[in-house]
């Protein structure tokens, strides 16, 4: 019952409390999501130094008879309510085929703004004049050119470019080695695939999908996904594939 679940999730912590020695400097973080990315991020909430990985929350309940970096998940999303208000939250949960999904879980879990961590990893390149959101996650290997604006409960997974007076939405995602050129404006819950490069000025819509290693020279439409070089639209919002019409002489 409701006893056990949350005697399961104290009990969690203060395995977690007393397994890390608790360095009361360094403010306890809980990812939510314990898939391979939230792992990751997990660690390098650790390298920070400022901030420390106290285990995780995730909705599925097969995963919390497990440890993973050794430490717990703790309950579903909703537990979060049942922590102390010093333990900080950083998000995981990004897929190029469910960023609204998981982007209006995140909103429907109303924790407050000032319960979101931003980690940036020690490895990254930030500059003053930069603008981050809460929430939101620099990868290892990272850059971000100065005035760049990053929104809230983003993820730079690692090895990202963005350069000077670009745009992230609140929500986007760009994979591995992304590079963005400056002034670029990228929509709300958009994801980014690993490898995509973005020319200079160009506007990408809300809740598209730039695929793996597209080099994106044209504007994109809200909603609309994109892959190849040059990239082309090859889905809709109202998810129409459009397929590549063939060459005379090929078979299709």
């Amino acid at each position: 019952g409701m006893g056990s679940k949350y005697s399961a999730l104290f009990s969690g912590v203060r395995r977690f409390l007393i397994m890390n020695k608790h360095d009361p400097r360094n403010t306890p973080v809980i990812v939510i999501g314990a898939g391979g990315t939230g792992r990751y991020i997990a660690q390098c909430v650790d390298r920070t130094k400022k901030f420390c990985c106290a285990g995780f929350l995730d909705d599925d309940i097969e995963k919390r008879s497990q440890l993973y970096n050794g430490l717990a998940v703790l309950g579903g999303t909703d537990t979060w309510r049942e922590l102390d208000d010093d333990y900080l939250f950083i998000n995981s949960l990004y897929g190029e085929k469910a960023m609204q999904r998981y982007g209006s879980l995140i909103r429907r879990l109303s924790i407050p703004d000032e319960r979101w961590a931003t980690i940036i990893d020690p490895d990254a390149t930030v500059f003053s004049t930069v603008k981050i959101g809460r929430g939101s996650f620099v990868g290892p290997g990272t850059v971000v050119e100065p005035n760049a604006v990053i929104g809230s409960h983003c993820a730079l997974l690692g090895n990202v470019y963005l350069a000077h007076d670009s745009v992230l939405g609140d929500f986007a995602c760009c994979a591995n080695s992304v590079s963005i050129s400056g002034c670029v404006s990228v929509g709300e819950a958009t994801f980014v695939g690993a490898n995509a490069s973005i020319r200079q000025h160009l506007k990408i819509g809300a809740g598209g999908v730039i695929g793996m290693g597209a080099v994106v020279v044209k504007p994109v439409s809200q909603g609309v996904t994109v892959a190849g070089n040059p990239a082309k639209p090859i889905k809709q919002p109202n998810n129409e594939t459009k397929t590549a019409p063939t060459k005379p002489g090929k078979t299709p």
